[in-house]
């Protein structure tokens, strides 16, 4: 009796292990592609081109997010343990995701226009980049209900040949040095796994309606607004230092924060994860902060060591602040790892307007510190933006949970209808 109630307590453990290691494969498989593509892009084209794309994946990430309205999520939480029933709410709310992407992602090409571009066909190229993010997300929405069911292998599958097909579309036309074909091998990779995605996974509603205990709508537009703040925190920085720094600033900034976005591989893929497994199961949220904390360790100790070695020798950049800039940003990468739990336990717990009120507060907060610190500082000012930022939204966070107490609010729960309702 004793071996069976151990086994059945170990059970949520493995398969939260298991799911967070196929989430991590994908993840770095996808951001390791955009790894290549960014050292590619500096290598074959240049400091200028470079920051034209690195700011085209930065609005391309917000765009990302934003065209979701926070509706995956909200399919996952509101469904979790129940594909069928996931499929129901991710076919009713699909029509308003439609309509959101759109004016969304039109806006995020303007956004590139503005912020980097040098010329027309740096405008074009960055705008091209930018869809392809947008039909990316729309992808991943409609392979939420398979992160509901905690079918994780079959959605990764569908991840990998996506991101595969970008990936080699954007290599492409690095490849033939011209930033616009990136571009349209991105878009076009992006288009592929749309429609393999579209043919595997046929959302059905007319005869399957469902109803929602909350609007789903309101609850994940609430999210987007978190989204949408720390995004502004989480790459102000290297936007202010392209507009008042030099390029090799702003260059040097965007290649040592990318070695922070591969390490935040780690903790995205395992709360990624967590929003299937987390409601309802308690067990598995000690693993998940363990998980989160083993990560953020490693990308301080990691970064701070090597980073200013494999800046040098896979960008060919250098900076005489190099060495300190690497070992804040190091700090960063930690305290980037306690604000992503932040992300999992609110929307599950149905705190998501707390969330975005902190979110507000560190992106005021971000700005305000970017515009007095980096004019004097230079890179080490963005630097201590960031971890600022990011320890306002994690402090605030669990010291409001902790005064508040761990009782939950409702989240969104969806109810399958008769087939014959209206």
């Amino acid at each position: 009796m004793t071996i069976e109630r151990d086994a059945a307590a170990a059970a949520p453990t493995a398969r939260f292990g298991r799911d967070a290691t196929v989430t991590l494969a994908t993840a770095m498989f996808s951001r390791g592609g955009v790894l290549l593509l960014q050292v590619g892009a500096a290598r074959l084209l240049g400091v200028v081109a470079f920051n034209v794309f690195v700011t085209a994946t930065i609005v391309g990430a917000v765009v990302y997010l934003l065209s979701d309205l926070g509706l995956r999520q909200a399919v996952i939480v509101s469904a979790a343990g129940d594909e069928g029933l996931a499929r129901r709410a991710a076919a009713a709310l699909r029509s308003v995701r439609r309509k959101a992407a759109l004016p969304i992602a039109a806006l995020g090409a303007v956004a590139v226009a503005v912020l980097a571009s040098t010329d027309g066909e740096h405008a074009l190229a960055g705008a091209l980049i930018v869809l392809s993010y947008a039909v990316q997300s729309y992808s991943r929405y409609l392979r939420s209900p398979l992160r509901a069911g905690a079918r994780v292998v079959a959605e990764s599958k569908l991840e990998w040949l996506e991101r595969a097909a970008t990936l080699i579309g954007a290599g492409a036309g690095l490849l033939a040095r011209s930033l616009v074909w990136s571009g349209v091998g991105a878009l076009a990779g992006a288009l592929l796994g749309l429609f393999v995605t579209q043919r595997s996974l046929r959302l059905q509603a007319g005869d399957a309606p469902v109803a929602f205990t909350r609007s789903p709508v309101r609850y994940g537009m609430t999210l987007s607004a978190a989204v949408a703040a720390s995004m502004v925190y989480a790459r102000l920085d290297y936007v202010v230092l392209l507009r008042i720094g030099s390029q090799l600033d702003a260059a040097v900034y965007a290649a040592t924060y990318t070695l922070v976005l591969a390490f935040s591989m780690l903790y995205v893929a395992v709360s990624d994860t967590a929003y299937a497994h987390l409601p309802g199961n308690a067990a598995a949220r000690g693993p998940y902060l363990r998980l989160v904390t083993v990560a953020g360790g490693l990308g301080f100790l990691t970064i701070g060591t090597t980073g200013p070695a494999l800046v040098r020798t896979v960008f060919g950049l250098d900076h005489p602040s190099l060495g300190p800039l690497c070992w804040l940003l190091g700090v960063a990468s930690a305290v980037m790892a306690v604000t992503s739990t932040v992300g999992v336990f609110a929307p599950i717990e149905g705190r998501e307007r707390r969330m975005t009120a902190l979110s507000a507060l560190a992106a005021g907060v971000n700005v305000g510190l970017c515009l007095v610190l980096i004019p004097s500082l230079g890179v080490i000012g963005g630097a201590l933006a960031t971890i600022a930022t990011e320890s306002v939204g994690a402090i605030g966070w669990w010291a409001w949970r902790r005064k508040a107490g761990s009782v939950p609010n409702e989240p969104p729960r969806a109810v399958p209808l008769p087939a014959s309702a209206s």
